[in-house]
């Protein structure tokens, strides 16, 4: 799909560089098909950052309105499995790739360059296992645990607070390794771009949760900030691997709250 669908011309130059860092983010961040309009590629990167919440919102949204559809149709415990594969399977499964590599470099509690090169390794250990079957377990237990009328809002709000998660280790921590994919982001991530990150979603938290949306974005935030200072104190940055965790464990801080915030 081209975007977007009408002629360039009728959009100011403004709307075309958030459209195409909209695009750029969902681009990395899910596997729909979508195609920038032109731009610069290394400034959509950087920009993209900004609109990492708006793409966790996509993804959320979009299990909320398959769970309105169909999730009827099953018992509710086996519609929460599905509803997390389908996450997975919307994401490519790139943060789970990233948790199950963490858990393998970090457990092995070797030095620095031995942890790196363990992430970089394509084959799973055991404590990559054990990391994967336990985050999609708690989060299918989690998502059990709401009403069905709630279920879907819980997605959105988890999908759209872990993303945001994300950019505050980008700006504020190095990259780990001397070359990556992830490496054009940490090297262009702007304080500005955070900034519109975190305003997007204390918008989406406040109008969902009024103010205790401040309690969900306080708790992502913290286990942001935590995991990632961890991640640097043993390999003095951060990676794209490592930033998949921190997504995977912040979705489950941020279930976990917003259980007992509509409870």
């Amino acid at each position: 799909m081209k975007w977007p669908l009408l002629p360039k011309q009728a959009f100011p130059k403004r709307v075309i560089k958030v459209m195409n860092s909209f695009i750029t983010a969902l681009q990395l961040l899910t596997i729909f098909p979508v195609k920038t309009s032109g731009g610069n590629a290394g400034k959509d990167f950087s920009r993209s950052l900004a609109y990492f919440p708006l793409a966790g919102f996509v993804i959320g949204f979009s299990c909320a309105v398959l769970n309105f559809i169909a999730g009827r149709f099953l018992p509710d415990a086996v519609w929460s499995i599905l509803l997390v594969i389908f996450m997975a399977i919307m994401t490519g499964g790139i943060h789970l790739d990233g948790l199950a590599d963490s858990f393998d470099g970090f457990a092995s509690s070797q030095a620095s360059d031995k942890i790196l090169d363990i992430m970089k390794d394509s084959r799973i250990g055991t404590m990559g296992v054990i990391a994967l079957f336990a985050d999609l377990a708690v989060k299918s237990a989690l998502i059990f645990s709401f009403p069905p009328h709630l279920r879907g809002l819980s997605l959105i709000l988890a999908c759209t607070v872990s993303r945001w998660s994300m950019v505050l280790p980008m700006t504020f921590f190095r990259y780990a390794r001397t070359e990556g994919k992830a490496r054009i982001f940490l090297e262009n991530a702007s304080v500005s771009n955070m900034v519109i990150s975190t305003l997007i979603t204390l918008l989406i938290a406040l109008f969902f949760c009024k103010w205790k949306g401040l309690y969900l974005l306080g708790a992502a935030g913290a286990v942001s900030y935590i995991t990632a200072t961890y991640v640097n104190s043993r390999i003095q940055g951060i990676t794209g691997d490592t930033l998949g965790a921190i997504n995977e464990l912040v979705e489950l801080a941020s279930l976990t709250v917003l259980y007992f915030i509509f409870r």
